[in-house]
């Protein structure tokens, strides 16, 4: 690597950060097979121009979770590739960037501090210190060739080496559920759990990835446009939270029959902060063939 780098210092969330949607920036035409779709409230950070000509840039999107970076590139400045993931964090510092020699360079300051006050800790960010050393060729990795890169397949807890982790005839990057197979045939009680999922997603305005608890430890496909749902058990759900902290949506709907009625405990669930849920009876009409609210017995929010 040459001896004197021209880096570009970036200063997060100060007057230099571009507010703009990503689409209002950039015109992204699909030109690899690395496709996320990354939502509208994305921020372009900085652009940097390798010595081959390459313009880079890095965008800051909590599309998986968390505020964290990822990496768009150009050869003419017009036509950009899809983004990459990169599983950095987003820090309230000052760092340095840099792509020479196939690598992206990151000088992280204050990272422990963005650490504690994040609650940040992704696997792989453990041994980069100060400094990142990342290959592009390991960032563009996808090794089962689904359109997801291997560190987005980690991620999301799908399985590498699998084009279609669910078995439900769709790539991972396609399925909108990729740890939940198509459930055709659903019992009542799953069909009204589903139903309440559903709607909740459907009026979640933000495209981060949603983490669903299983229904009786059974997987079920939920409806949505944008973003990534991960159908989790508790178990697997309370390890997330253990290990990445708060601010990923977890939504919780268990249902009861009593005589002809359901009775539904819903949870949406951000933060002991940030939560709220309540109870209420639903019943099936037959003639209109939907479900109908009886009575919310109580509510609650945190």
């Amino acid at each position: 690597m040459p001896k004197k780098l021209k880096i570009i210092h970036l200063f997060l969330f100060s007057s230099m950060i571009l507010s703009c949607g990503l689409y209002q920036i950039l015109s992204i035409p699909r030109i690899n097979n690395i496709h996320y779709g990354i939502p509208p409230g994305a921020e372009l950070k900085n652009k940097y121009r390798a010595s081959d000509g390459t313009t880079w840039s890095l965008i800051s999107s909590d599309y998986f979770g968390f505020p964290e970076l990822w990496l768009t590139h150009s050869k003419d400045g017009k036509r950009w590739s899809w983004p990459i993931y990169t599983a950095i964090p987003v820090q309230n510092g000052s760092y340095a960037w840099e792509i020479e020699d196939s690598t992206l360079v990151i000088v992280l300051k204050g990272y422990s501090t963005i650490l504690e006050i994040y609650h940040y800790s992704r696997e792989n960010m453990d041994t980069c210190g100060d400094t990142c050393f990342i290959s592009l060729h390991d960032l563009l990795s996808d090794i089962d060739n689904d359109g997801l890169t291997d560190l987005a397949e980690w991620a999301l807890q799908t399985d590498p080496l699998r084009q279609d982790t669910d078995g439900d005839s769709m790539l991972d990057a396609r399925d909108k559920n990729p740890l939940a197979p198509l459930n055709r045939h659903l019992l009542p009680e799953e069909k009204l759990h589903k139903f309440i999922i559903d709607a909740t997603i459907e009026q979640f305005d933000s495209d981060k990835i949603i983490l669903v608890e299983q229904y009786n430890k059974k997987s079920i496909e939920y409806t949505r446009k944008r973003g990534f749902v991960l159908n989790l058990s508790p178990e697997a759900i309370k390890t997330f939270v253990d290990s990445f902290g708060y601010g990923v949506p977890i939504l919780r709907a268990q249902v009861t029959q009593i005589d002809e009625d359901y009775r539904v405990e819903f949870e949406f669930f951000i933060s002991p902060q940030d939560a709220w849920g309540y109870t209420a009876v639903y019943i099936w009409s037959e003639s209109l063939e939907e479900w109908i609210h009886k009575e919310t017995v109580e509510s609650w929010e945190s």
